[in-house]
């Protein structure tokens, strides 16, 4: 499975204070109820992820493993389906453009098939799946979702030991990209272990871009940080295509249209899972057992293949939609704590 990761690399006191960071964390464990019998945890990843999205004014782009943010949940606590609920609500009453491009990776990488249902749950749950899900609470609000946010996947093909295969990219970034002047990026993922402080240690860095050139959002002009833009343009551009605007209804429109254009090559050509085509388990039986394009018709799967354009595809977010995603209680991973998948 090819893997799809953002890095950077930082010299000087920056390069300093991390390196100091990490030779503290290796030897002393963080501040925390356990370690030093207190209530605080050290959460300054958590805020900050907080206090950029609520700065954002135009447009969020985010890379991650995971997207684990239940609101109002007696077991997720992260607070950031809080912030970007937030967000998006003061835009809709605003009546401005606003933008959320999410992009997470097709199905969590774990081998054990109830592993990936776990984590699947608490995705789909955060996400649409659910009473309480981001997409039903905007809608609770009269606030059309993706008017405002979507969610997105990456999938390649090739021709491997003479035969033609698709695989997804597995996305394994953790980054956030606020209106080309902010960005965070490190090793914390969009859930309560990366997030809530007494957990998994993660360590990230923050750029607030000094250095300035001309940009355009929603077609006007406007002042961006050069890194930060750069960077956005430079992985997000497969097609050659102006996405100096991401905030245009135009390029909102076609980024969309392609990753639904590429997936429904995928389907067609491959039969591809996961799809939207299968909400229970008994479709993807049926699903899998079709004829597939690629078996039957080498010249146009050929023809079709042409058609896609670079890596984006839609995120399934209704993949199983009618089936309960945690695995069974007599399961090894059914018994285990909740909070192992969150």
């Amino acid at each position: 499975m090819p893997w799809h990761d953002e890095a950077l690399v930082v010299f000087g006191q920056t390069a300093r204070d991390g390196a100091k960071h990490f030779i503290q964390r290796w030897n002393i464990h963080k501040f925390g109820p356990w370690s030093a019998r207190t209530k605080s945890v050290e959460s300054s990843i958590h805020n900050t992820y907080i206090q950029m999205i609520d700065a954002a004014k135009h447009f969020i782009y985010i890379e991650n493993q995971f997207f684990i943010i239940i609101a109002q949940d007696s077991v997720v606590q992260n607070q950031i389906a809080d912030v970007l609920f937030r967000r998006i609500e003061r835009a809709h009453k605003n009546a401005e453009k606003f933008r959320i491009y999410i992009v997470l990776p097709l199905l969590p990488g774990f081998d054990n098939t109830n592993a990936i249902q776990a984590v699947l749950y608490f995705i789909m749950r955060s996400i649409i799946k659910s009473d309480v899900s981001f997409f039903k609470r905007l809608e609770k609000a009269c606030i059309p979702p993706k008017d405002y946010i979507n969610f997105f996947a990456l999938r390649n093909h090739d021709i491997l030991m003479d035969r033609l295969v698709t695989e997804i990219i597995y996305v394994h970034s953790k980054l956030m990209i606020i209106d080309d002047r902010m960005a965070i990026c490190g090793s914390t993922n969009i859930n309560d272990r990366s997030l809530v402080g007494n957990r998994d240690s993660e360590l990230c860095v923050v750029i607030n871009d000094l250095e300035e050139e001309d940009g355009r959002f929603n077609g006007q002009p406007i002042c961006v940080g050069k890194f930060c833009s750069s960077w956005r343009i430079q992985f997000k551009n497969p097609n050659n295509i102006d996405i100096t605007d991401p905030v245009s209804d135009e390029f909102y429109s076609y980024f969309q249209d392609v990753a639904k254009q590429n997936t429904l090559i995928y389907e067609e050509v491959f039969a591809t899972i996961p799809t939207d085509r299968t909400r229970t388990f008994a479709q993807v039986t049926a699903y899998n057992d079709m004829a597939k394009m690629k078996d039957m018709d080498p010249i146009k799967t050929q023809q079709k293949l042409k058609e896609i354009q670079g890596f984006v595809v839609e995120y399934s977010l209704y993949f199983l939609n009618e089936e309960n995603y945690l695995p069974s209680m007599i399961s090894p991973e059914g018994i285990a704590p909740l909070i192992i998948w969150t």
